[in-house]
């Protein structure tokens, strides 16, 4: 009787947790010398230019973590921002890649992935390095 029950509350904790949400592919992102290409899991492509980025920043959310809650902001000069997932294949890279921007703060990037809550932390900013 015991175990029958053990599992039902387990079964019910299980279709809370992951039964209403449909696993999603994160996507995946490329990086080249010169641009940032993102492919989402719906099939969606998108590429900024290294050279067109004006901001870079961090958001995180309060829905983790069962869903992705950390996502990258690369804001072009004539665009709308990308947005990707921190969990999309091919991050690590986009970090190596980003951090090489002059004055780029890791610090911020630390303080996000330890971030609970719904917040916004600037990385990078176009111009910045050279008015410090």
């Amino acid at each position: 009787m015991v175990i029958v029950l053990i599992a039902a509350v387990l079964l019910i904790v299980w279709a809370l947790f992951y039964g209403r949400r449909t696993p999603s592919l994160p996507g995946e992102v490329t990086i080249a010398d010169d641009a940032v290409t993102y492919a989402a899991s719906d099939g969606d492509t998108r590429s900024v230019a290294i050279g067109r980025l004006v901001a870079v920043d961090v958001i995180t959310t309060d829905e983790g973590p069962f869903v992705d809650d950390v996502f990258w902001v690369l804001t072009p000069n004539d665009d709308d921002p990308l947005v990707i997932p921190s969990t999309a294949e091919g991050s690590s890279e986009l970090l190596n890649r980003l951090g090489d921007l002059d004055g780029f703060d890791h610090l911020q990037v630390i303080v996000a992935m330890g971030s609970t809550d719904n917040a916004h932390f600037p990385c990078w900013r176009a111009g910045a390095a050279d008015s410090a």
